[in-house]
């Protein structure tokens, strides 16, 4: 039975139907396309406020994949994707296939690149020598994961036809995926010790601790993400109705996408950058300055100036040779870090 329309109100897109579910894939794509892109304002918003550095243009050119990655999502949607079995013709299948091969390539640069991103933010906070050198070494690890990730995934099943999706004799591709989540998983856990490495010694009040860590921390919820989408691909290497189940897949994608990205940019925002930096790290010292005074400004709290931490032998963090190295007496005697009110 037909229904008919309110005057001013027009059939939808891409309506969800029993045999078409690809209005799903529209509007997760949709929905990860603009939380994405008002993060990438917010952060660089942020690079006119503290400047502009390598983990911001990471994360800026993930997010252009991403962006790429949505818009191919939608032109398969505009093709057929989630559509039932009979509905579309075999070459309408293979060229949904392409577009979803494609948009697959990207999501696993621009999600490495969101890594990469929280690493380079990471390395940058601490001059620490052993610090520096764990950073480096992730930052290596995870870019050759990524390759590694980006060739597993483009060799497909069929080196002639390596966009085909499901072939009942391809039985590596799954096994591909979850290697490549699964090193992606690794890279996360491994940042998350490299800030907890930073905060910990920190003396700073409880909840600053608790407040940075769980910003960082935030993005180990993507095994939530992960542990659907392999779920997804799981059942699609029995389906019989691949263009329509594959719906599923690139809605827990998007999501995954979307989530790593946004977290890797929350860490940057000046609130929690101002509570992070001890003195040890490498941001630029006017924008230091001028976030503390004006936090200052905006609540009367007690206050910890840089001075007062000492080191594990007593002595003052400033006679420590790196920090002599990356500040001046005049960030010393200036720089606050805001203490939460207990």
């Amino acid at each position: 039975m037909s229904t008919t329309l309110p005057a001013g109100y027009s059939q939808a897109l891409h309506p969800i139907t029993s045999t078409d579910h690809g209005g799903y894939a529209s509007i997760a794509s949709g929905c990860a396309l603009v939380f994405v892109l008002i993060f990438a304002a917010i952060r660089l918003w942020n690079c006119g406020r503290i400047g502009h550095n390598l983990d911001d243009s990471v994360l800026f050119a993930g997010t252009s994949f991403q962006v790429i990655q949505s818009i191919l999502i939608l032109i398969a949607v505009d093709q057929g994707l989630g559509h039932a079995q009979g509905i579309l013709d075999q070459h309408a299948v293979s060229r949904i296939d392409k577009v979803v091969y494609a948009s697959d390539i990207l999501y696993v640069v621009a999600l490495y690149l969101s890594k990469l991103s929280i690493l380079c933010l990471e390395m940058r906070l601490s001059v620490d020598r052993i610090h520096v050198l764990l950073a480096k070494g992730s930052l290596l690890v995870t870019a050759a994961a990524m390759v590694a990730s980006i060739v597993m995934v483009a060799v497909g099943c069929d080196a002639r036809r390596s966009w085909t999706q499901v072939e009942s004799e391809c039985t590596g591709l799954y096994d591909r995926w979850i290697v490549t989540e699964s090193l992606g998983l690794l890279a996360e856990i491994f940042s998350l010790v490299l800030i907890v490495r930073i905060y910990v010694p920190l003396q700073i009040h409880w909840r600053a601790k608790v407040r940075g860590l769980s910003t960082f921390g935030l993005r180990i919820m993507v095994v939530v993400f992960v542990a659907y989408r392999l779920l997804s691909l799981g059942n699609l290497r029995t389906s019989s109705n691949p263009p329509f189940d594959q719906v599923e897949i690139i809605a827990w994608t998007q999501a995954e996408l979307a989530f790593s990205l946004i977290t890797a940019t929350l860490p940057c925002l000046l609130a929690f950058m101002g509570q992070l930096n001890s003195g040890w790290g490498t941001m630029n010292s006017q924008a230091v300055m001028a976030q503390s005074q004006n936090q200052s400004q905006k609540t009367g709290g007690g206050s910890y100036e840089l001075r007062s931490f000492l080191s594990g032998n007593g002595k003052d963090l400033r006679s420590h040779k790196s920090v002599r190295d990356h500040s001046d007496q005049q960030v010393v005697g200036l720089l606050k870090l805001q203490a939460v009110p207990g």
